[in-house]
C-alpha cells in the first residue's frame, strides 16, 4: 500500500483557521451540499452492506467503519481555534475576596 499511497510529513500548522473557513464555505454552497450528501450517503450504504451481506463482513465493516472515519475527519476540519485568553492578565485583573 505504501508504494501506491505514500505518507505525506505535514507540519503541526498545515491546516489554518483560513483553511477551515474556506472549507465551510464550500460546504455551505451548492456543489459542497452536494459532496455532505455523497459523503453520508456513502456511510450508510457501507454500513448497510456490512449488516446485510453475508459474505466478508469483517472486510466490509473495515470498509463501513473507514468511510465513517473519513468523514469525521473532514468534518473536524471544520474546527476553528479560538484565541487563548492570556492567564497572567486575567489573574492580575481578579481580586479576591480573602486579601
Amino acid at each position: 500500500m505504501w508504494k501506491t499511497m505514500p505518507v505525506v510529513s505535514l507540519p503541526s500548522d498545515y491546516w489554518t483557521d483560513a483553511d477551515s473557513k474556506a472549507w465551510s464555505l464550500f460546504l455551505t454552497s451548492d456543489t459542497g451540499a452536494k459532496l455532505r450528501h455523497l459523503r453520508w450517503n456513502r456511510v450508510y450504504l457501507t454500513a448497510q452492506q456490512a449488516i446485510s451481506e453475508q459474505g466478508d463482513s469483517t472486510y466490509k465493516c473495515g470498509v463501513a467503519f473507514g468511510v465513517r472515519a473519513m468523514v469525521a475527519e473532514e468534518d473536524a476540519l471544520l474546527k476553528i481555534e479560538l484565541p487563548q485568553p492570556n492567564i497572567q492578565e486575567q489573574e492580575s485583573s481578579f481580586r479576591s475576596i480573602n486579601r
